[in-house]
């Protein structure tokens, strides 16, 4: 009578594991996304394409905001890839961690980024095909900024 009762919870327990979602999955992350151009804010994208692992995911934004797939969670890193009106981006070996970070800014220069940029760039840039991308989180302080070479060409 004992061993039914416990092959009983055992089964149960093992049901309700099940049913759970995994760690990935109950976590949906939301990235927030703005572009800056010159000091002022522009459009954004209306899609991101998120290669990870030898897979592609094209994720649509929302009010800017653009929900990440659970998969790419798991990669390590991560090619953003986003398209402007004029301009293509693609920051290539992301981490995929950042994405924990939910409020992206990608600014963008045409001849110089603005004073609070500076420090960031490499000497001898070419500051028309680079980007910053600053990510920030209300869970972390103070947040990271990245400069990117050769991250940003003409659309053809």
């Amino acid at each position: 009578m004992k061993m039914k009762k416990m092959v009983k919870l055992v089964a149960f327990g093992v049901l309700l594991m099940l049913s759970l979602p995994s760690a990935t999955q109950q976590t949906s992350l939301v990235v927030r996304l703005r572009v800056e151009q010159d000091g002022k804010e522009r459009p954004g994208p209306d899609h991101v394409i998120l290669n990870y692992g030898g897979k592609s995911a094209k994720v649509p934004l929302h009010k800017g905001k653009f929900e990440v797939p659970p998969k790419v969670l798991d990669s390590q890193v991560v090619t953003f890839v986003a398209s402007l009106d004029d301009d293509e981006l693609r920051i290539s070996d992301l981490p995929a961690n950042k994405f924990n970070q939910e409020n992206w800014t990608i600014v963008l220069a045409d001849r110089t980024y603005s004073e609070e940029y500076q420090w960031y760039v490499s000497k001898g840039a070419a500051i028309r095909s680079s980007c910053i991308i600053t990510f920030n989180s209300i869970h972390s302080d103070p947040g990271t900024v990245v400069f990117v070479k050769h991250c940003r060409t003409p659309k053809k």
